[in-house]
């Protein structure tokens, strides 16, 4: 993939980035605006729900922490899925176990990323999703 890619024809709208580590979330956010995608940004999972609620017809994706004070991940998914079944959702997280994911994924994600993980592979998996959905919108 190059680096520099440009984003903004594949991502139909903005990405909702959801972290409670200040660092993490804004290098994401910085590295995804640098090619051309619009970042909604909340620090936890309140934030998201409300964030979400107010401007769901905008976001393509959310790329949601798991563990995060005020609200975790877990709440903050069904929470999104309630207003927009359709919308995207991929986890990122440190932590984790086999039986969470599960639980994350019959409740709506789409994957489960393990922290650290690259830019780049958080990207790749983005793309992945959002091409997954156009063409199973493209079929139906």
């Amino acid at each position: 993939m190059n680096g520099t890619e440009s984003l903004d024809l594949l991502f139909p709208g903005a990405v909702l980035l959801v972290d409670d580590n200040d660092v993490a979330r804004s290098t994401i956010a910085r590295i995804l605006e640098g090619r051309g995608v619009k970042v909604l940004q909340a620090a936890n999972g309140a934030e998201a729900v409300d964030v979400f609620r107010k401007r769901h017809g905008e976001i393509c994706l959310v790329l949601l922490d798991l563990k995060m004070p005020v609200m975790d991940g877990f709440e903050a998914l069904v929470k999104i899925k309630e207003i927009d079944s359709e919308v995207l959702v991929l986890i990122w997280t440190a932590e984790g176990t086999k039986e969470e994911e599960k639980r994350l994924l019959s409740d709506g994600a789409i994957g489960l990323l393990r922290k650290p993980v690259s830019p780049d592979v958080v990207i790749d998996e983005m793309k992945k999703a959002l091409r997954n959905k156009v063409s199973k919108n493209t079929r139906s």
